[in-house]
């Protein structure tokens, strides 16, 4: 746990930083309770911010979002681990409360020992966006859009 603050405080610009960064730490573990209470459904709608902003956010913050989501899971700590659909879900909340318009891709595969594979993904303006390896989702049969 250490790492990651420490890794964190090495990319602290100002108290803005830091409150975001205290934001999706304390998300996480409350989306987790979400996931295994909610219907997606239900999941999804609780997740979108339905309130009219009339700003465009920077991309500044927009990379900073995804550093910090991306610190937090790659820590291996407790419930922070980096799974795709805690990924998807975490980035999708917070880009779209900065006014970014995104939306979360779900798919699945059939894997080479016939076992079924599913992942999440986010998808601005018809790009798969903030993901590592976009030449693999083209494997993905796409199952549920939202919002569609």
């Amino acid at each position: 746990m250490f790492i990651i603050i420490n890794k964190f405080l090495s990319k602290i610009d100002s108290f803005n930083d830091l409150i975001l960064f205290s934001q999706i730490f304390i998300f996480i573990p409350m989306l987790t309770v979400l996931i295994k209470f909610l219907k997606l459904g239900k999941l999804m709608g609780f997740l979108t911010d339905k309130t009219i902003k009339d700003y465009q956010v920077s991309s500044e913050r927009i990379d900073k979002i995804i550093l910090y989501v991306d610190m937090i899971l790659s820590s291996n700590f407790w419930i922070y681990k980096k799974v795709c659909l805690r990924r998807a879900l975490t980035l999708y909340y917070f880009l779209r409360k900065q006014n970014f318009e995104v939306q979360v891709y779900y798919g699945l595969k059939k894997t080479t020992q016939d076992k079924i594979d599913a992942h999440a993904w986010i998808v601005h303006n018809g790009v798969a966006f903030a993901e590592n390896n976009v030449a693999g989702l083209k494997d993905f049969s796409v199952t549920y859009i939202y919002p569609s």
